[in-house]
């Protein structure tokens, strides 16, 4: 009799850890950059105490009102990265097949640049179970503004470049601003000079968010190895700096602020060399004699 009194105090016991483990705390999308575009392949939850394992139940998910089948679980940090051992945090894995379907951009065409959507609801419902047992999960929040993205956190060197230049337009004296994030391994600093890549957007990814234009075309696959085994210094470093450069309309805009069809020249040409001159000039690790140009079909050339 006492055994078994024993035996239901721990089964009793071991459903409380559970549920105090499973307690969501906050939430967030992870968004990451395809061809197409972002993308939010899985949800992130904080939970009130760590986890040593983790694995989907029955869960449902819906991202901007597309519903997503949940494909996995695993515990990782703050940016989504699978971790081993414990951890406070839970990734929850979602198909990719409504990847662009729920995408975080709102996207108008080929006329009007990209935006974030204004709002990004996010709900869940279902069962997460950890190593203790099992808890209900029921989140129902907007997460446009609880963004994880380790794709645009490669390239973590932000700058900005402002200077008057005359409109050729219309011969007045604009003021220009190029913003710019950069991808600055520190394996490549102090060494051999390296390369350097320049993204120049498409004309949809104008505007004064640079995350926009790194997002828009998966530009952050010029910081990831496949691309960057292809650079290799003679002391056997691999890699290259990356640019990726950002005006406020777009590249071929000859002075009236639309899309040209590239028969005259673009505002922002002295603009855009100045700044990559600058950009240089702060690198001293930069190779300027290999200066290459990437960039989406529309961009300036």
């Amino acid at each position: 009799m006492k055994k078994k009194m024993f035996a239901a105090i721990l089964a009793a016991a071991s459903c409380m850890t559970a549920g105090a483990l499973a307690q969501v705390e906050d939430a967030s999308i992870l968004v990451r950059g395809y061809s197409f575009g972002p993308g939010v392949p899985a949800v992130v939850l904080q939970l009130s105490e760590a986890a040593g394992s983790v694995a989907a139940g029955e869960i449902s998910v819906s991202t901007a009102g597309v519903a997503r089948e949940v494909t996995g679980a695993y515990l990782c940090d703050e940016w989504g990265e699978a971790v081993e051992g414990a951890s406070d945090r839970v990734a929850l894995t979602l198909s990719e097949a409504e990847l662009r379907e729920a995408s975080p951009f709102d996207s108008k065409g080929f006329t009007t640049h990209s935006t974030w959507r204004e709002s990004y609801p996010v709900t869940i419902k279902g069962t997460l179970t950890t190593v203790a047992g099992g808890d209900t999960l029921d989140v129902d929040a907007d997460l446009i503004g609880a963004r994880i993205s380790p794709d645009t956190a490669l390239l973590n060197r932000r700058m900005e470049h402002t200077g008057v230049y005359e409109n050729p337009m219309t011969g007045a004296q604009d003021g220009i601003t190029i913003r710019m994030a950069a991808y600055e391994p520190e394996v490549l600093a102090g060494g051999d000079k390296q390369p350097l890549i320049v993204w120049l957007h498409g004309h949809s990814e104008g505007g004064t968010d640079v995350n926009i234009a790194l997002l828009g075309n998966e530009v952050t696959a010029l910081a990831k190895e496949p691309i960057q085994a292809h650079f290799i210094s003679e002391d056997g470093v691999s890699g290259a700096y990356v640019l990726a450069a950002h005006c406020e309309t777009c590249w071929m805009d000859h002075g009236d602020g639309l899309n040209g069809d590239g028969t005259q020249s673009s505002r922002y040409i002295a603009a855009l060399r100045d700044a990559i001159d600058a950009y240089i000039e702060s690198n001293p690790d930069v190779d300027a004699s290999r200066i290459y140009q990437a960039a989406a079909p529309t961009a300036v050339t």
